[in-house]
């Protein structure tokens, strides 16, 4: 429910296709006029724990140039995999699970907010054609939420370094530090 509740809050549009139906995915990415497509799947569904035909799903997803994103494998790892030779370029594996992610706007880069501690995160931008990941944050605390600016120069987000949650922005090339767009007068428990 919650991979379907974000897509439908991200603003994207947003199709279904049947239940681990890779035939179904095939005949909405045909139809599908966009230029840049995402396709979502869960790795195991919990409510019957039915495994994704994710060799199916990649193939389908790479004959139409989409990416896609596999949530909940059985091992809670995330892969960043090239749909075209189905080949994995690069494994988070769980203890650094992604709590955020954002595609690029030229779809060529992932900025992912990976745990790197109890109660903390750093943002990383993975290539996605050489699938070399780059650490661009450096703690204290949390630093989540990524989102690009429409150039694809620089990312904004959210952090709670000096206790509250405050904006931030930085260059994608990772060069130059963090810079302070907003301090929040509150102290919020949880980013909204």
């Amino acid at each position: 429910a919650s991979l379907l509740d974000g897509g439908l809050l991200s603003g994207a549009r947003l199709q279904r296709f049947l239940h681990n139906d890779a035939a179904s995915l095939e005949a909405r990415l045909a139809r599908s006029p966009a230029r840049r497509k995402l396709v979502v799947v869960d790795g195991v569904f919990s409510m019957d724990g039915d495994e994704a035909p994710l060799a199916a799903l990649a193939a389908v997803s790479a004959r139409h140039g989409a990416l896609l994103y596999v949530a909940n494998t059985a091992s809670g790892d995330v892969s960043v995999v090239d749909t075209a030779t189905l080949t994995e370029l690069r494994r988070l594996p769980a203890s650094r699970s992604p709590w955020s992610l954002s595609l690029s706007p030229d779809g060529t880069r992932v900025a992912v907010s990976c745990r790197s501690g109890e109660n903390s995160s750093d943002l990383w931008l993975v290539d996605l054609k050489r699938g070399a990941p780059t650490r661009l944050t450096f703690g204290p605390g949390t630093n989540d939420k990524p989102v690009w600016s429409p150039d694809g120069k620089r990312l904004a987000f959210h952090s709670n370094r000096n206790g509250p949650y405050d904006l931030f922005i930085r260059q994608a090339s990772g060069g130059g530090g963090d810079s302070l767009v907003f301090a929040s007068p509150t102290r919020w428990k949880e980013p909204v």
